[in-house]
């Protein structure tokens, strides 16, 4: 198990394997080796969407809220990622968030922590696991096919962190 461990982290290193094993909105896996990092491509419809995704949100002029980029792509009939036909906040909160749609994508962002919290209050603490965020140092970064910019992206993030400091709760 160690040794498959270090195989799969040396792989990841050197960006012949992908950190996930479905892909994200807006990118096609190869099915003969959907792990292969250099067999990734662009989704032209999806990716198209992705781009409006982040144009309607990054636009200072309208200033649209992530609930109203959700029901603009319901009302447009565009099927969720799960195919679905209406689209959740935290779907788009998740898409603008992602840096892989930068052309980066991230393997060992989190890892595993033991629990410091019950899950309910009928049971013990216990011995449950949770995740806790990695230093930045430590990703490991695997290049993938870029559908926005770097700028588009920072400007989404700005946004975003600025609308978590602004909210009413």
């Amino acid at each position: 198990a160690e040794r498959m461990r270090r195989g799969r982290q040396a792989k990841l290193r050197s960006g012949q394997l992908l950190p996930w094993t479905r892909a994200p909105y807006g990118y096609l896996l190869d099915p003969d080796r959907p792990r292969d990092a250099s067999r990734v491509r662009l989704d032209p419809v999806q990716a198209a969407v992705v781009e409006q995704m982040f144009a309607w949100y990054t636009d200072t002029s309208q200033a649209p809220s992530l609930y109203h980029v959700a029901k603009r792509l319901s009302d447009a009939h565009i099927p969720t990622p799960r195919g679905g036909k209406r689209w959740n906040v935290a779907s788009v909160r998740g898409i603008l968030r992602s840096p892989t749609y930068m052309g980066v994508a991230y393997s060992g962002r989190t890892h595993p922590a033991p629990a410091r919290q019950r899950k309910s209050a009928l049971q013990p603490v216990g011995p449950g696991q949770s995740q806790q965020p990695a230093p930045a140092e430590e990703w490991i970064a695997v290049p993938v096919p870029a559908i926005i910019s770097e700028e588009t992206f920072e400007a989404a993030q700005h946004r975003l962190n600025r609308n978590v400091q602004m909210a009413r709760r």
